[in-house]
């Protein structure tokens, strides 16, 4: 049988708009391979154990187009060993004379009521941060504010790190509902002498739980790898810590984390932890790290 013109044109006409649709696709396809850094190569970036100069990297390795999304997003540095575990926790932290000396000097601290934390991440926290390496110490422990801290620090200091962050979060029962505390974000508040793109992980971040509501409901801290895929991470926490006072929580310094939301049967009570970042810096670097800063609300600076 003879298809009439009319049914050609149409089958013609449909042939066309089809070639048209894998065309765009492909198109579509191909731009986005090249606008967007492969993941694959973006971890080397991410998990390589030396700092990485943004001038250094290869357009041979990274296109330009890839190099310039890495600025955007900036160069995660991790020192982290592999065989880490990705989150743990302590009971009874500190003896208990030690740990009520520390409630004692942080429950009417002066800087109790400032805001030292980004809002979007930290939205409804209070507090102060502490920034040092080696030759810091002495002024952290000898510091009229920051000298309760000294045991904590003594305590949980680990061997093989050379810089530190000290940062007291006191956070606030929300007056809404809202799904997190703390949004989820990587560590990476030490502070240094740069102002390029690179931000250096920890090698390991400590969690000491100071204050915690009686009853209180939710306030989990979650963990994910720090490649997580997000899906993972939409399935919920790899691991996870309940607060309890004088319980410790600790984690490999690259590993994405969050703070739930949580509820009180008492909207005054205190809810505070007390964070020590621990850095394992190579010695080529170490000179980049402030020697001492603290800052007790966003817009300040000590530096000495």
């Amino acid at each position: 049988m003879v298809a009439s013109p009319k049914k050609e044109r149409r089958n013609i006409s449909l042939q066309c708009c089809l070639s048209c649709v894998v065309a765009c696709l492909s198109l579509f396809i191909a731009l986005s391979q090249t606008l967007k850094p492969n993941p694959a190569e973006l971890s080397t970036a991410y998990i390589s154990d030396e700092l990485i100069s943004f001038d250094a990297l290869s357009e041979e390795v990274y296109p330009e187009s890839q190099v310039r999304y890495e600025a955007y997003l900036n160069i995660f540095v991790r020192n982290a060993d592999l065989d880490q575990p990705l989150l743990q926790s302590k009971e009874n932290a500190l003896p208990t004379h030690e740990f009520k000396h520390l409630q004692d000097c942080l429950r009417d601290h002066p800087m109790r009521h400032h805001n030292v934390n980004d809002d979007t991440t930290f939205n409804g926290t209070r507090g102060f941060l502490l920034s040092f390496n080696e030759n810091g110490i002495e002024k952290m422990e000898k510091h009229d504010m920051f000298s309760c801290l000294k045991s904590y620090f003594r305590r949980y200091r680990l061997p093989n790190t050379n810089a530190w962050v000290l940062n007291m979060v006191w956070a606030d029962i929300p007056d809404y509902e809202r799904e997190l505390t703390i949004q989820r974000h990587t560590d990476d508040a030490i502070m240094l002498n740069y102002t390029g793109s690179k931000k250096i992980m920890p090698y390991q971040t400590n969690v000491l739980y100071v204050f915690v509501p009686e009853d209180m409901q939710g306030g989990q801290l979650e963990a994910w790898d720090y490649d997580a895929h997000p899906a993972t991470i939409m399935h919920g926490a790899q691991a996870s810590v309940t607060p309890v006072e004088n319980r410790m929580a600790f984690f490999r310094g690259d590993a994405q984390h969050q703070v739930r939301s949580y509820k009180a049967p008492m909207k005054d009570t205190l809810r505070a932890s007390l964070v020590l970042e621990q850095y394992d810096i190579p010695e080529e670097y170490r000179d980049l790290v402030l020697e001492w800063y603290w800052r007790d609300h966003q817009d300040s600076d000590m530096m000495m």
